[in-house]
């Protein structure tokens, strides 16, 4: 197993204000004023521009929690078929759990699927290569750094895992419906039991198989077979 890392308090808040303040907040307003200012008549947002953008995220959030990425980078390097069969295995499992509670879910909204899925479906048919970036190499980059590397990790060290695991999942959860909530979208908020069960394996994953690289390997292939899916 890897040597724990401590993930201290000002790196937690670094990855919290990245993604909250710069990803959420900073690169939807950033990305629509760089897009007017290279071309004044443009109707939607440029794919590039955002991915410019996305990657500074990415950099940003690989800079805090780069203890993390290096000390799972080791163990990955002192066991790496194992460690691949195991983020093989991890992939079949969310899979799994995703078909069953996204079943369990539609029973209980009536929603064919989630809101969070329909928009990235919407923007798979708009722009199919960046959301293959954004669904395989940004957010499980920059949604293991803050969630697994940096909540779960923070908690962990103050609490048991399990404990931990569901503080980051509901955290990881509730970001995939908080538009939702905003929106008056009840119903849908039920959906946080599909995304916070992806959060508990991922954070099993984090724990107990190599790290963040892990988690970050189930992460990556549960969106590849989603995006094939669409």
């Amino acid at each position: 197993m890897q040597q724990k890392q401590q993930m201290s308090a000002v790196r937690l808040a670094g990855l919290l204000a990245v993604y909250f303040i710069g990803y959420l907040w900073l690169v939807p307003r950033a990305s629509v004023r760089l897009t007017l200012w290279l071309d004044p008549q443009a109707l939607y947002v440029n794919t590039w521009v955002m991915g410019a953008c996305y990657l500074v995220v990415i950099l940003l959030s690989l800079l805090l929690s780069w203890r993390e990425w290096k000390a799972s980078l080791h163990a990955f390097r002192q066991a790496p078929v194992r460690c691949l069969f195991r983020i093989g295995w991890g992939c079949v499992q969310v899979l799994v759990l995703n078909v069953v509670l996204s079943m369990l879910c539609a029973l209980l909204s009536g929603q064919g699927d989630s809101a969070n899925q329909e928009v990235i479906r919407q923007n798979v048919s708009v722009a199919p290569l960046f959301m293959l970036y954004s669904v395989l190499v940004f957010a499980p980059i920059v949604e293991e750094s803050v969630f697994r590397g940096g909540i779960f990790a923070f908690c962990r060290q103050h609490f048991g895992f399990w404990p931990a695991a569901v503080l980051s999942a509901l955290a990881f959860g509730g970001i995939h419906v908080m538009d939702s909530l905003f929106t008056a979208q009840y119903s849908d908020l039920i959906y946080i039991i599909v995304y916070g069960g992806i959060g508990l394996v991922n954070a099993w994953y984090y724990e107990h198989y190599g790290g963040i690289l892990s988690s970050a390997g189930v992460h990556m292939l549960n969106n590849l077979v989603s995006y094939l899916m669409m």
